[in-house]
């Protein structure tokens, strides 16, 4: 694989991941109170308008990490757009496409090299991506007034603490394995002040003949 299509990856996947920060930071602060858009729905419909931003930039990413293969299977895919249809076709391109949250962990305190990757619980899921990508939904729609069923504004907002803890659990240390690539990608999103970071590594083996 040549440097030029790696760091075209590199680059494409980060700036998803540097928008993906700027969001998440808009939706702390209308949870912490910093702002409000006025009332109860319009401050949950500009939350649920960010977490849906947010899961579009993270099926996006994949399809970055994914771009040869999902571009077989769509020659079009420079136009993707729904993230419920992109993670539905790229499941089917690589089971693997998804995020995998990590937690690095030294194997020997004296050796800060020598480390393992442990798996983050409490994470949002492939199933609850697209749940709260439902849940969105349904806050950015008007409501009919002849319906029984209006937006849960309120409760929205209350469980959006939740879902922005298993949003950040997903991506703050995280790895993804494009397909048929040697490749692994470790991300680190980094605190409020730090910039996203983002580390190619090369099965050598692979490589080998």
């Amino acid at each position: 694989m040549s440097n030029k299509y790696e760091d075209e990856l590199r680059e494409k996947y980060l700036g998803c991941m540097r928008e993906i920060k700027h969001r998440t930071a808009v939706i702390q602060g209308f949870l912490r109170g910093n702002w409000h858009a006025g009332y109860v729905a319009s401050t949950a419909e500009c939350i649920a308008l960010q977490f849906r931003k947010t899961l579009e930039l993270i099926a996006l990413a994949s399809l970055v990490a994914n771009r040869e293969e999902y571009a077989k299977q769509r020659a079009n895919f420079s136009k993707a757009w729904n993230a419920k249809m992109i993670v539905k076709e790229l499941k089917e391109v690589n089971s693997r496409f998804y995020p995998e949250p990590t937690k690095p962990e030294r194997l020997k305190p004296e050796d800060l090299a020598d480390y393992d990757l442990r798996p983050v619980a409490n994470h949002l899921t492939l199933d609850n991506y697209i749940t709260l990508l439902d849940k969105c939904n349904a806050m950015l729609h008007a409501a009919n007034p002849y319906s029984t069923n209006q937006p849960p504004y309120e409760q929205f907002i209350n469980q959006a603490p939740k879902w922005l803890r298993k949003t950040i659990a997903l991506l703050n240390h995280h790895h993804i394995h494009p397909l048929d690539t040697n490749l692994m990608f470790i991300v680190q999103m980094g605190r409020s002040d730090q910039q996203v970071s983002l580390t190619v590594f090369v099965n050598v083996a692979a490589e080998q003949p």
